[in-house]
């Protein structure tokens, strides 16, 4: 082989192991990672409470990623079948038909609610758990008695010692290994259902004040204001009544004349409601 042809054939190859050695070089391109799903949380009073105090702290590093992974896993796997399995045939298909009804909207329903928690910084996570052998009354009672096989349900609340009142987070079950949040909407679907229950302040409640008995001053000298917590009934009367703050000495002339009010009943999407409220007794001479 002439010698010109020899090195151009040496420069060929050159060039093609140069080339070879570039394309080896570059970094092998991989496919993007799929957000990681929250941790796994025990099936416990501690467990849901620190996945709400995780939620919140997500929020408020504003991780929206995370926090829509949070709230995605929520929801109930298989809920199809699952109320019915739970609940039986009869009230098993009502509240899956009301639980479908409600899912498109569950990531904004919780995420709403957790700002509701946060603008108070009501964030301190509280749960409560109820049982099979726990209170014999209420809408959670309800839903336990209704369970084919009784599990705990986690009531969870946002709290700040320096507000007089937390913010509700929901209800929850531990189903397929995660906390899984359900309606009330939902529980209200049973058949057994007692009347639900809202929350407002007592200036609300004081425009719908229909029946008002002044208190008898008792025989001391004490003025000042009695705070009371009441329950009002679907009908407007005070069922249940239960001192807050004041003077000793005039709560029970404050709690005598309250529970004689009556109020105007409190419709939810036209059906009446229970009302959880305040009120404020005045005693000046």
């Amino acid at each position: 082989m002439p010698f010109s042809l020899q090195r151009e054939s040496i420069a060929i190859a050159l060039l093609i192991a140069a080339a070879s050695l570039k394309i080896a070089a570059q970094p092998t391109a991989t496919p993007a990672q799929a957000p990681t799903p929250p941790a796994a949380y025990p099936d416990s009073h501690d467990g849901l409470q620190l996945l709400i105090q995780d939620v919140f702290a997500a929020m408020k590093s504003q991780d929206d990623k995370k926090v829509s992974s949070y709230f995605a896993n929520m929801a109930i796997p298989d809920h199809d079948s699952w109320f019915t399995k739970m609940f039986g045939p009869i009230e098993g298909p009502r509240m899956e038909a009301k639980y479908a009804q409600l899912l498109p909207d569950l990531p904004a329903k919780l995420k709403s609610t957790f700002e509701y928690a946060m603008k108070d910084d009501r964030t301190n996570a509280e749960v409560s758990i109820l049982q099979k052998s726990g209170p014999s009354s209420g809408l959670g009672h309800a839903v336990i008695e209704a369970m084919t096989t009784p599990v705990p349900l986690y009531v969870a609340s946002g709290t700040n010692p320096k507000q007089q009142f937390g913010a509700a987070i929901g209800d929850f079950l531990y189903i397929d290994g995660g906390f899984r949040y359900l309606d009330t909407q939902v529980f209200q679907a049973l058949s057994t259902a007692p009347p639900m229950r809202i929350r407002t302040g007592g200036n609300f409640q004081k425009d719908k004040l229909v029946h008002k008995v002044d208190p008898i001053y008792p025989v001391t000298r004490a003025q000042g204001t009695v705070r009371l917590h009441l329950i009002l009934a679907i009908d407007g009367s005070v069922s249940e009544l239960m001192f807050v703050k004041g003077d000793p000495l005039l709560a029970k002339a404050a709690a005598e004349a309250v529970s004689q009010w009556r109020y105007q009943p409190t419709l939810l999407n036209g059906k009446p409601v229970e009302v959880d409220t305040t009120v404020d007794v005045e005693f000046r001479k």
